[in-house]
């Protein structure tokens, strides 16, 4: 049959779930993000426009997807000619991680080195210059990503496939594709993420995180192979593949570990060690109830963007 990538059925999977379960049924009409500019932010810090960011994704999108799986990310594009930088926050549901350079069959890399990646500062040049408002003009400019916020479930893809976007494709030549070898190595508990939020975040709880679940793909190429998962359960770890299911080892044990973490590794799913055992306790995200969001209002902040939550 059609080969079907694990990463695009998994989030088709919870976007439809999302969409069922949202409990926002009139969505007010589309508003048009306004960039922000570096002395917007000094003036009212950041903390304060990725809470009105926030606050108007929950206008459009709550269920309890939101509530456990979608984080921020803080977007920057600076212009290299004149130095205006633009900011931006956005909801994510995946973190998409680039793999480190020089990844392959038989080299391992930690996660934080795909972090580093992902955050890494990357160039603007040719088609993709930017708009720069002050100069008045496309630019080159450059443009980092961070992480503002993590969910209680934190949901890591890894991106271990390339294409050839150049190559033209046709039923008979498909686009040339490869998959990046080499392992990501993770701990299975308290992976701390604490030092790759950006420094003018502030958290509500500590971010260590425990991996609960891994699906790999086993295969040479993304056109080919096929998708086993493994899952922590309150017994240990079982791996299923297929109709198959084989226990792997109780808990803490480094055999299992060792089963669970590898070169297939395609996709890893963590719990925050804060995130409530009882579904209950978790808090529904609300675009009028800032104490449930993951953003934090210093005393002496303004946020006036709530006067219209109503």
């Amino acid at each position: 049959g059609e080969q079907q990538d694990a990463h695009e059925v998994m989030n088709f999977l919870l976007d439809a779930l999302h969409e069922d379960l949202n409990r926002t049924r009139e969505r007010p009409a589309y508003k048009e993000r306004v960039d922000l500019y570096e002395g917007d932010l000094s003036r009212k810090g950041e903390e304060r426009y990725a809470a009105e960011a926030w606050q108007e994704h929950l206008r459009r999108h709550r269920s309890v997807l939101v509530d456990l799986c979608q984080g921020q990310l803080r977007s920057q594009v600076r212009c290299c000619e004149c130095g205006c930088a633009s900011v931006t926050f956005d909801p994510f549901l995946f973190l998409s991680l680039p793999m480190p350079p020089g990844l392959q069959r038989g080299v391992s890399a930690p996660i934080e080195d795909a972090i580093r990646a992902f955050c890494n500062e990357e160039s603007l040049d040719g088609v993709d210059r930017w708009g720069c408002p002050r100069c008045e003009r496309r630019v080159r400019a450059t443009k980092c990503l961070s992480l503002w916020k993590l969910p209680l479930l934190l949901l890591v893809h890894l991106k271990r496939f390339g294409f050839d976007s150049s190559s033209p494709a046709s039923m008979w030549h498909p686009v040339p594709a490869w998959k990046i070898e080499g392992e990501i190595t993770v701990p299975l508990k308290q992976l701390d993420l604490q030092g790759f939020v950006a420094e003018t975040s502030p958290q509500r709880s500590e971010l260590q995180y425990d991996l609960f679940a891994a699906v790999d793909h086993v295969g040479a190429s993304p056109l080919v192979g096929h998708y086993t998962a493994s899952c922590r359960r309150a017994d240990g770890w079982w791996h299923f593949d297929d109709a198959h299911a084989e226990f792997l080892g109780r808990n803490g044990e480094t055999l299992a570990g060792k089963r669970v973490l590898g070169e297939g590794n395609y996709l890893l799913l963590f719990q925050r060690r804060d995130a409530p055992h009882d579904p209950e306790l978790i808090k529904e995200q609300c675009y009028d109830k800032p104490e449930n969001w993951p953003h934090m209002k210093a005393d002496d902040a303004s946020w006036s963007f709530m006067r219209n939550s109503a």
